[in-house]
């Protein structure tokens, strides 16, 4: 965790191994970079997100309601955000939440962590292109490293492999077959 957020490279890495392997494991950790996907990597657990997200609408709405078993973090997270955020941004916040709950004010954090997994899934396989071992690495993660179950994950990326998005994907990047 860093500013501006970096990947680093540990021993594993370094070892070397296949390298469509590590294509797909760079790729996933990549797309966490992405703005708005950080925030997963930051903040790894369902109730942490919760508390996190609750301070923020709190930022907008003073008097939302907050469930007795996250008040202490959500005011400690509303705490942060006074203490680091200045002016301008605490006003970029404020507009950010009332833009969110006026959009989706039943939000499901779950399906958020979700896609946000599903789509390093997908990254990791662009970048790699090779569905079996896209497949053996996603066998071989601890089945808590992501947020949907591993037979869902394998389920999605055998449906990715074979549509028009992931093909217009690698056309773009002049690595189709035929390109």
């Amino acid at each position: 965790f860093a500013n501006p957020p970096a990947i680093g490279l540990g021993q594993g890495a370094l070892a070397g191994g296949p390298s469509k392997a590590l294509a797909f494991v760079a790729g996933r950790h990549m797309s966490y970079l992405r703005a708005g996907h950080y925030l997963r990597m930051l903040v790894p657990t369902g109730s942490g997100l919760r508390a996190w997200l609750l301070a923020a609408i709190k930022t907008a709405v003073g008097n939302f309601p907050v469930p007795k078993n996250l008040a202490g973090s959500v005011d400690e997270h509303l705490g942060a955000f006074k203490k680091h955020l200045k002016g301008p941004e605490q006003e970029r916040l404020r507009s950010h939440v009332q833009k969110l709950l006026a959009a989706a004010p039943e939000l499901d954090l779950k399906k958020w962590v979700a896609g946000v997994d599903l789509t390093a899934d997908r990254a990791g396989f662009l970048l790699s292109n090779d569905l079996e071992l896209a497949t053996a690495v996603v066998k071989a993660s601890p089945e808590e490293s992501a947020g949907v179950p591993q037979k869902d994950r394998l389920k999605e990326l055998q449906v990715y492999a074979v549509s028009e998005e992931y093909l217009a994907l690698r056309h773009k990047l002049g690595v189709a077959i035929g390109s």
